[in-house]
């Protein structure tokens, strides 16, 4: 699973964080073990910035790395990590596969691990997690932080997930 990250004008994956994320899910890929590649983000900011959900652009960059149309699974609605957990494992599940069955890896931030680790956990699931580490700025980490706590708190989200997009959505 490799969760999308930022994204600048226009629908272009960030390279600070979505393609160092996607360049290692590519090469574990590469190397064997995974049946398929999960990616999951819609769109979650304003149309100036993405015309269409991230994970179809993560999508189409898969594809031209020669990863199998049907060895790609794309979850395209979700807007936060919340979500991202939520909604893939309902994605998993629709493609024929028992969620709690199945082995899932997630890709991300080693901060942002933690708080797939504590989401997964809540919906009883053991996820294996790749965290990598590159730089996410004073702010970004101390966002991490406050974020890994609210997960803690609140590991699906229902109450935080509802703030953050009441209070911190975009117009789209």
């Amino acid at each position: 699973m490799v969760p999308l990250g930022s994204v600048e004008p226009i629908n272009k994956l960030s390279e600070k964080d979505t393609m160092v994320r996607m360049r290692e899910a590519l090469k574990r890929w590469q190397e064997g073990g995974w049946d398929y590649l999960l990616v999951t983000g819609g769109a979650f900011t304003s149309k100036k910035i993405m015309t269409i959900p991230g994970s179809r652009v993560m999508a189409q960059w898969f594809l031209a790395k020669a990863v199998p149309s049907d060895r790609l699974i794309v979850e395209d609605q979700s807007r936060d990590t919340y979500q991202n957990v939520e909604f893939s494992l309902a994605t998993v599940k629709a493609c024929g596969f028992s969620p709690d069955q199945v082995e899932i890896t997630v890709v991300t931030h080693w901060q942002h691990a933690i708080r797939f680790w504590l989401t997964f956990r809540s919906y009883g699931i053991s996820a294996n997690l790749i965290k990598l580490h590159y730089p996410v700025g004073i702010i970004g980490s101390i966002r991490e932080y406050v974020y890994i706590s609210l997960h803690a708190l609140d590991p699906k989200g229902r109450l935080v997930g509802w703030l953050n997009r009441k209070l911190f959505r975009q117009n789209r």
